[in-house]
């Protein structure tokens, strides 16, 4: 670690010594240089994808690697671990919306596969994932739509009312198509627990 420690304080100095004599017109092209709005988007997709912590953005080797690239951006860019959070919903909700017109184009009905895993902790979690048409493409898609945590017994019901909650926040009411399930007991019930919505007159 103090090793660490001392390679990061020689980047600091390097690029302080650079640094030296830098005008102020200059940082204001650095700064300007900076895209707040695509720097955020690339971060969310850094954490996502490789499971990294929020904390990220506050190692002292994080900070070496931007100040080092852009010695402007650390003033400018996320730095609080508190703030990546808010980060990750808005990307969420963007990307939902994305899907979601997508989905509501869709040149077929929208079907669904659907299964329960427990996670290592001993958590429940209900996978949705939808099968389409894309209308720009012409090509068969698939997106996971949730991934709940079912709380409580497993029931068909229980299966039905989250898969409702998930349908209706993507407005495809109308639009659902046929289901992929395993042969559990739970999803013997919980279709016959979607014959009374109005879904769909395939399953009404």
């Amino acid at each position: 670690m103090i090793g660490q420690q001392n390679a990061i304080d020689r980047l600091f100095e390097q690029q302080a010594a650079r640094q030296e004599g830098h005008d102020i017109e200059q940082e204001h092209h650095l700064l300007a240089a900076v895209d707040d709005e695509l720097y955020n988007q690339a971060l969310v997709n850094l954490l996502t994808a490789h499971s990294l912590p929020h904390s990220l953005v506050e190692w002292p080797e994080w900070y070496a690697m931007l100040h080092t690239v852009n010695y402007m951006a650390p003033g400018v860019v996320t730095q609080s671990r508190g703030q990546v959070p808010k980060l990750l919903e808005a990307s969420f909700i963007t990307h939902r919306e994305k899907l979601r017109s997508k989905l509501k184009s869709s040149l077929t009905q929208v079907h669904f596969s659907i299964d329960i895993w427990s996670s290592p902790n001993h958590h429940s979690l209900l996978g949705i994932v939808a099968h389409f048409i894309d209308r720009e493409c012409r090509q068969l898609r698939k997106a996971l739509l949730a991934l709940r945590e079912l709380e409580g017994a497993h029931s068909g019901e229980a299966i039905a009312e989250t898969f409702l909650t998930v349908i209706d926040s993507y407005g495809l009411h109308g639009q659902v198509g046929y289901f992929t399930l395993d042969n559990a007991y739970n999803n013997d019930t919980m279709l016959p627990g979607l014959k009374a919505t109005p879904l769909n007159p395939l399953i009404a």
